[in-house]
């Protein structure tokens, strides 16, 4: 069957710094560790990340109403805590920005983009007009990614059309 957790959940006006600090310490365990900041857009708001697998790959779903979210991976951080994955992003509500390198890339519902745990990097999730926002992120070993594409990390932080991805 189909394991699936919540990894994080909030609910309320009062997002405070205990509440930051279980956040990352939530990205932190299910991906890396990173400096993440939520900015609310409403006065009540949700966020939820949670986690699926796919047979052995990791799925991580980020759903929230009313806020954007922007994390930073430093090179400190990098250093601290290596973790050799790529993140493919599907956004399917809003959108996520994804910098890294020399790439910026706004990723709308129907396009995709990677991300690289090892290099500096900025990710922003924003809402959409109904203060939605739903994506997905699979959590792909880089050894894996690396088989499947040349160079993967020139394509980090570019928006692909998901039906065709990098293969253009």
């Amino acid at each position: 069957g189909i394991m699936a957790y919540v990894a994080y959940e909030f609910t309320g006006a009062d997002f405070n710094s205990e509440q930051s600090a279980r956040f990352n310490a939530a990205i932190g365990r299910e991906y890396y560790s990173s400096d993440c900041a939520v900015t609310p857009s409403a006065a009540e708001f949700y966020v939820c990340n949670s986690r699926t697998l796919a047979g052995y790959i990791p799925i991580g779903k980020h759903r929230s109403v009313g806020i954007s979210t922007i994390t930073r991976r430093s090179w400190k951080e990098i250093r601290s805590s290596s973790t050799d994955i790529y993140l493919i992003w599907l956004p399917l509500r809003g959108s996520v920005t994804i910098t890294q390198g020399s790439h910026s890339a706004i990723v709308e519902p129907g396009n995709m983009a990677l991300c690289y745990s090892n290099e500096p990097l900025c990710v922003k999730t924003s809402p959409d007009d109904a203060q939605e926002h739903l994506s997905m992120q699979i959590i792909a070993p880089a050894h894996l990614v690396a088989k499947a594409l040349t160079e993967p990390k020139r394509l980090c932080g570019i928006s692909f059309p998901a039906d065709r991805g990098a293969a253009l």
